[in-house]
């Protein structure tokens, strides 16, 4: 059983949305991250949110470097980050969903304004 950092207190905001994303196309680097190249590092960004249209520029040298990623499409390719620290420790879980939850928040109000 997978567990995440997420539970029934964060079950409206996690499945409130009206947009699905359903993918037959995806990479999952989990625990084992691959370094971008030089020229990618400006669309790595820091903290929460999302940079939008800025990284547009990169769009298509990032499209070239992630389909030489073959051995990870469209597979588990490694376990989550920090899977280990997700046993059956609800105590954890529900801290973890808590401080996800205020941290979404917080990162739509910063995207509303």
């Amino acid at each position: 059983m997978l567990l995440t950092d997420h539970n029934e207190g964060n079950r409206k905001r996690d499945l409130g949305g009206i947009n699905t994303l359903l993918s037959d196309h995806f990479y999952y680097f989990g625990d084992k991250p691959r370094e971008l190249p030089p020229h990618l590092l400006k669309i790595v960004r820091q903290g929460q949110g999302h940079k939008s249209t800025a990284n547009q520029p990169y769009f298509h040298d990032f499209v070239d470097w992630i389909l030489k990623q073959t051995d990870a499409k469209n597979i588990l390719f490694s376990e989550p980050n920090d899977r280990h620290l997700f046993t059956l420790d609800s105590d954890y879980i529900g801290k973890c969903a808590i401080r996800d939850k205020e941290l979404d928040e917080i990162d739509e109000e910063i995207e509303n304004e």
